[in-house]
């Protein structure tokens, strides 16, 4: 019985690590995007900078919450968000 419960408890800890690793590895993943996509490296990605993704292009004006024209890392986030629950 003894062996059971230290079986599931290492088990527990192992997906709980790797669950936090995938996490991280989601997140670095978006940011490459977010940078590989903010041609010019101002932090912001312009609807000229967002035509190298069609998708992000064709949905940019709903993305620009705050109407500025340009897409901020939490905008964008919302995008990958949506693009990751299809």
């Amino acid at each position: 019985m003894t062996h059971r419960m230290l079986l599931a408890a290492v088990l527990a800890a192992a997906t709980t690590v790797a669950f936090a690793g995938s996490q991280e590895g989601m997140k670095e993943q978006g940011h490459t995007a977010y940078k590989a996509l903010d041609a010019n490296g101002d932090g912001m990605i312009s609807p000229e900078e967002a035509t190298a993704n069609p998708n992000v292009a064709a949905q940019f004006d709903q993305l620009d919450a705050n109407g500025d024209s340009r897409l901020d890392q939490g905008e964008f986030a919302r995008f990958e968000a949506g693009a990751k629950s299809e």
